[in-house]
């Protein structure tokens, strides 16, 4: 049989190339890829090798610090980080006087407070007009969140004047 074309246009054969486009650009990519890997690579290193050389300074600065005066700073330092700690734990005289003075009705008076440090006990004695009187004092101090405990002491009246009573309370501070 014989080989009939039966196509209007002229029709060329192009012979397929071993190595398509695709390949190509695939082997391109591969490329990039290993030459970015290096480029980062050698980046990584530089940056290494500088950060050893800042911890190599900052080292032989620090000590340098330490050798001359820095032990004593930083004692200093960890002194003044105790007392501060000590500062917080203790409760300061300005401030406890206040909190007795806001809790204090106005019919009773202070004849004398003694305060111990060790346990935090505040010993008051007082002078009010009536066992009504003593115990709204008593309430007073139970609501200040200042004092975690209110102790009733003696009460008795007054040899001098008997509408006067002298009763005593111990306040713990929290």
């Amino acid at each position: 049989m014989s080989n009939i074309n039966l196509s209007t246009e002229n029709v060329s054969r192009t012979s397929a190339s071993p190595i398509g486009k695709g390949l190509f650009f695939s082997m391109l990519i591969v490329l990039g890829v290993i030459i970015l890997y290096g480029a980062l690579f050698a980046s990584n290193q530089v940056i290494l090798s500088k950060i050893k050389a800042v911890q190599a300074e900052n080292k032989i600065e620090n000590d340098k610090f330490l050798a001359g005066n820095g032990g004593e700073i930083l004692d200093f330092k960890n002194r003044s980080d105790v007392a501060e700690k000590a500062m917080k734990e203790n409760k300061s005289m300005p401030d406890t006087l206040a909190q007795i003075e806001s809790s204090i009705l106005p019919s009773v008076y202070v004849n004398s407070l003694e305060y111990g440090k060790d346990d935090k006990t505040i010993t008051i004695s007082c002078v009010g007009d009536s066992f009504q009187t003593i115990a709204k004092q008593i309430l007073s101090f139970k609501q200040n969140n200042y004092f975690s405990t209110v102790i009733p002491g003696q009460s008795i009246m007054d040899q001098k004047n008997p509408s006067k009573f002298n009763f005593e309370l111990d306040l713990i501070i929290k």
